[in-house]
């Protein structure tokens, strides 16, 4: 299982679960609104802070 952020086109930040075996669809259908990927929520929020911080500056 695998998590990932979208943003939606709305700017909706979203974390969506998806199977191994859906990953490759999945992926096709959200190209260019996923901002990141892990194997875990809170891989995802971590790493997003970082690029939070990273775009910010600290």
């Amino acid at each position: 299982m695998n998590y990932y952020l979208i943003k939606k086109q709305t700017g909706e930040l979203t974390i969506m679960e998806v199977k191994e075996a859906d990953e490759a669809s999945f992926q096709e259908q959200y190209e260019g609104q996923i901002l990141l990927h892990g194997s875990s929520i809170q891989t995802i929020l971590i790493a997003y802070g970082e690029l939070l911080n990273e775009s910010t500056g600290e």
